[in-house]
């Protein structure tokens, strides 16, 4: 991943939610197409990786979708 250096605990996540073969993806990880972190000065930062980005669960089916090529990374730099 091409962030991994910069944001390692985000790129690790992103990657054991690839590796994830189990039916049960929305119960285990329980997440939606937004990420979060906390920028240098404490204060959350939210991006959605899609319309309706709250309120879309990561599936098997489209777990892809969330951290194809560079979006996450455009979307944390931009």
């Amino acid at each position: 991943m091409v962030f991994a250096p910069t944001f390692q605990t985000l790129a690790r996540s992103l990657g054991e939610l690839l590796a994830y073969k189990g039916d049960d993806i929305e119960d285990v990880f329980m997440q939606t197409f937004e990420i979060s972190y906390h920028d240098i000065f404490g204060s959350p930062i939210t991006y959605g990786l899609r319309e309706d980005a709250a309120n879309t669960p990561v599936t098997q089916q489209n777990k892809h979708v969330c951290t194809r090529g560079g979006n996450v990374w455009e979307k944390l730099v931009t």
